[in-house]
Order: C-alpha cells, then sequence, then structure tokens
C-alpha cells in the first residue's frame, strides 16, 4: 500500500484479519474454518482515488472471474502440498497466478530450497479452547500443522477442479460443499454491511535466505508475495453461514 495519503491505494493489498471479521460475524467455533486460500491469478489490480466510492464494477474489475467460494475438507498433507506448488519455480517469470494468497494460516517460505523442500514453517489458526468464550470474541491461537489432521478451509472452485496444477486439492478432498457464492458477492455483502475495509498487512507470508530471487513480472497482478485480500476471511466466515459441511 503507497504511503502518501493522497495517492492512489491499491485495494488487493489491503486484508482484514481473520480475528476481527470472525467476531464481528461471530461466528462459532464449530463453523469456523481453518484458514481460506485463493490464487493470486484470480485477482486484478485495482487502483481508485483517495475517497473514491467502489461500484460492483470496480469488483468485478478486481475479481473478473467470479468464482464461487466452497467449503471443503483437506488432510493437513495435501494443505503442505499446496503451500509448496505455491512457490514451485517461483524464482522464475511467473504468468500462472498460482501463488497462493491466505488467511488464516502463517507460512515461511526459502527460495534457496529445492522445489517441494520450501515450506520452513507452517501455523494453522485454530481456537483456545483454554481461554474464556464470550458472546462477542474468542482467541485464536496458531499451531504447527498437523500433517494428519483434516482441516475446514474455504477456497474458490477454480483451485477445486485443480486449477493452476492444484491436483492435490481436486484429488484428496475429504468433503465439500458446493454453493453459489461468488467472491464478488462475499465482498460486495462485506462493503455493504462495513462500509470500508479495514486493512492490513500482517506478515502472514515471509521469506528467509534469498528473497531478492524473488519473481518480477509487468502483467496486471499486484507484487504476488506483498499481496494480501481484503476479503480472504470474509469468503470463510460467509460461506460457513450460509453451508454447512456434510
Amino acid at each position: 500500500m503507497e504511503d502518501a495519503a493522497n495517492e492512489r491505494i491499491i485495494i488487493a493489498k489491503l486484508s482484514v484479519t481473520l480475528h476481527e471479521l470472525k467476531r464481528v460475524m461471530n461466528v462459532d467455533s464449530k463453523s469456523s474454518p481453518n484458514m481460506c486460500i485463493i490464487n493470486s491469478g484470480g485477482l486484478r489490480e485495482l487502483r481508485i482515488e483517495q475517497g473514491q466510492h467502489l461500484t460492483i464494477g470496480d469488483l468485478h474489475t478486481l475479481m473478473p472471474f467470479s468464482d464461487t467460494v466452497q467449503r471443503i475438507k483437506l488432510k493437513g498433507s495435501d494443505i503442505l502440498a499446496a503451500m509448496e506448488r505455491s512457490v514451485e519455480n517461483l524464482c522464475e517469470d511467473d504468468t500462472q497466478g498460482k501463488f497462493l494468497q491466505m488467511s488464516g494460516l502463517k507460512v515461511k517460505f526459502d527460495l534457496s530450497k529445492p522445489n517441494f523442500h520450501r515450506v520452513v514453517e507452517l501455523l494453522v489458526s485454530d481456537i483456545d479452547e483454554s481461554a474464556p468464550a464470550t458472546d462477542e470474541s474468542y482467541k485464536l491461537v496458531f499451531k504447527p500443522l498437523d500433517l494428519n489432521r483434516t482441516y475446514l478451509l474455504v477456497t474458490n472452485s477454480y483451485l477445486i477442479d485443480g486449477g493452476n496444477g492444484y491436483w492435490m486439492i481436486k484429488k484428496n478432498l475429504l468433503g465439500q460443499d458446493r454453493s453459489e457464492i461468488s467472491d464478488v458477492d462475499v465482498l460486495t455483502w462485506y462493503l455493504r454491511k462495513h462500509g470500508k475495509f479495514r486493512g492490513r498487512t500482517d506478515g502472514r507470508i515471509t521469506f528467509v535466505n534469498d528473497e531478492k530471487k524473488i519473481c518480477q513480472n509487468s502483467s496486471s497482478r499486484p507484487h504476488l508475495h506483498q499481496m494480501s485480500n481484503p476479503f480472504m476471511m470474509t469468503l470463510a466466515v460467509v460461506v460457513s453461514l450460509m453451508i454447512s459441511i456434510k
């Protein structure tokens, strides 16, 4: 996000934190997903002037494919495989947009390592059952990914269909709820309810060692590893409210 207050804001770099969204929408721990992931290629850069109102057309510019959002179950080992796929050959010029954007996860990558050995730390959000719950909020903690555990996550129809080479998602689904809710629908809902983004970049994606080897390209997508999304966990919590996994 640009520093000067009067300069154009890159909307695709804004994000709303997992805890803030869950607190606002009062989603209980039983229906709450652990994470949300989408591919960077599903987003386009949207620039507006400060104070300018967003239109439905702007949202379709930001998310031109209107992918539907689904809630699925996936094993921890397959989530790790997806994270490794996200940075496969990332030092080369990336034109597929396969780099994953996420919420409810904290991941560290080491691009000096060979493909499929680049994830050096992967933490997943969970409810702290030891903390006293209230009607308005509850405490979230990040725990190491359990390769044998089944996790609840929200993603888009493109990834579920194996797009960008995410075969491990398509092949290894343990449960799925199909919906007709699009990413634009979710972001529209959020904006109508709250009026604006409480955006931040929170370091959920970090690189160690050779970060300068990250590829740069001139496509319309924002810089890959610095981008975060305003609607990431909005997708997750809205879908959780509307559908329930069998």
